[in-house]
C-alpha cells in the first residue's frame, strides 16, 4: 500500500497530514492494517481488490490512534456529514449526535466495513 496515497486520503477527511510528527505513526498503522488483511485472506501479496479498503483502514487506525493520544485538536469533526454511503452500506448519523460521536461511527465503520470484500479474496490454506 502507498504511502501517499494513504496521506491523500487523510486529506480527504480533513486531517493536514505533518511528515515530521505523523511519519511513525502513519507507516506503523499502514503496516498494521495490510499485515491485517493479509492475515485474514491468508495472502502474501495484498490483492489489488483490496488496496481502497486498505487505505481507508489504514487511515481510520490511524486517525483512532491520533485520538486516543489526544492529538486531534485542529481536526474539525464537525465536517462530517449526516448520511454517508459507500457501495451498498449507508449510514446515517442523527442531528443529535455530538460531533465526537459522528467521527467515532465514521471511523469505526471505516475499521470494520467492507468485511465480505475482505472475505471474497481469501484463500485456503491446508
Amino acid at each position: 500500500m502507498e504511502k501517499e496515497k494513504v496521506i491523500e486520503r487523510l486529506k480527504q477527511l480533513g486531517y493536514e497530514y505533518v511528515e515530521e510528527k505523523d511519519t511513525n505513526s502513519l507507516e506503523f498503522t499502514i503496516s498494521k492494517t495490510e499485515q491485517s488483511i493479509l492475515n485474514a485472506t491468508n495472502c502474501v501479496v495484498l490483492p489489488n481488490e483490496l488496496q481502497y479498503i486498505a487505505i481507508d483502514r489504514a487511515c481510520a487506525e490511524f486517525l483512532k490512534l491520533k485520538k486516543a493520544f489526544d492529538q486531534l485538536q485542529e481536526f474539525d469533526m464537525e465536517q462530517f456529514a449526516k448520511t454517508v454511503s459507500m457501495g451498498d452500506v449507508s449510514i446515517t448519523l442523527s442531528s443529535e449526535d455530538s460531533p465526537e460521536h459522528k467521527f467515532d461511527t465514521i471511523i469505526e465503520y471505516m475499521l470494520t466495513g467492507n468485511e465480505e470484500d475482505i472475505i471474497r479474496c481469501r484463500k485456503l490454506v491446508w
